[in-house]
């Protein structure tokens, strides 16, 4: 917290209120304020756990700002209501979704470039042939050429 912003508050504070009591209030309304900082946290957080829910794509920058979020607030995946498990299977979703999309791009006549971003996301899964829905000679020749 900022503060100048704090001193500027409880002088105005003291003004208003006088001296009897101000402490309390002071004390009271940062409280109030950490309590809204927390919970802001939370609606973060499981607004990134709702986008990986949804399967969107790649979970996993929704991840990171999620676990990122919950450190800040000082609560557990169980607070937000999910678990590694979870979120292990979210991960993976997400991977083979983007994945999918890349072999898309790709057979349409897509660059190297999507040729490499299929690879690092078969790579982070790991993914299979099977998980993408391809056989096996075409994954073989797109991810390890």
């Amino acid at each position: 917290m900022d503060h100048t912003l704090l001193f500027a508050f409880v002088g105005l504070a003291a003004l208003y209120f006088g001296s009897r009591g101000f402490f309390w209030r002071v004390n009271f309304a940062e409280a109030r304020l950490e309590e809204l900082r927390v919970l802001a946290l939370k609606k973060s957080a499981l607004r990134w756990l709702r986008h990986m829910r949804n399967g969107y794509d790649d979970n996993r920058s929704f991840l990171r700002y999620m676990k990122e979020d919950l450190a800040k607030a000082g609560l557990t995946l169980r607070d937000i209501g999910t678990d590694d498990a979870e979120l292990e299977r979210l991960r993976i979703l997400g991977l083979v979704a983007s994945a999918k999309r890349w072999i898309k791009y790709i057979q349409a006549g897509g660059s190297s470039l999507d040729i490499g971003f299929l690879r690092d996301d078969v790579r982070a899964g790991p993914l299979t042939a099977e998980m993408l829905g391809i056989d096996q000679e075409l994954f073989d020749r797109l991810v390890r050429a």
